[in-house]
């Protein structure tokens, strides 16, 4: 499933001169398995992000301004590409059967026998699928890049 954006924009303020917080980006993206492709005043920048239960890369125009206390990176995200994950898509909707399941089964009593096979399904989607969900993208990528130069 592709699906494009309108266009984010992501800023961040840094103490280091723009040529310092560039190669900051470089090592950042290298770390994150992304792509830095340097260019005048900046350069292009892929990342892999995750959100929820989709994975997938986002791209855009980086630019490292001077300012008085350093520098401002801006990066323009103008490509994303998602995919859902499949596999945890699946287990959440087996979980959602066996929540489904917990809660019509007093109303039929025919049922009763499936509410421990219910519950099992629902807390095990918890502990395989919901609780390992997170999120990275531009502005993780930007709270590493703010730890790096306070290192």
């Amino acid at each position: 499933m592709s699906h494009s954006e309108a266009e984010q924009t992501h800023q961040l303020d840094l103490s280091e001169d723009p040529v310092t917080a560039l190669n900051l980006v470089a090592m950042a993206a290298d770390d994150w398995d992304g792509i830095w492709q340097a260019g005048n005043k900046g350069g292009r920048l892929g990342l892999p992000v995750v959100a929820g239960l989709r994975r997938g890369w986002v791209a855009g125009e980086l630019t490292a301004e001077p300012t008085e206390s350093g520098s401002r990176l801006t990066l323009v995200v103008d490509k994303s590409d998602y995919k859902i994950q499949k596999p945890a898509a699946v287990t959440l909707l087996l979980a959602g059967l066996g929540a489904l399941v917990t809660v019509i089964a007093p109303f039929a009593p025919s049922m009763l026998g499936l509410v421990p096979v219910g519950i099992l399904m629902t807390f095990g989607a918890w502990f395989l699928v919901i609780s390992r969900l997170r999120n990275s993208g531009p502005e993780e990528f930007f709270e590493d890049l703010e730890k790096r130069c306070e290192e």
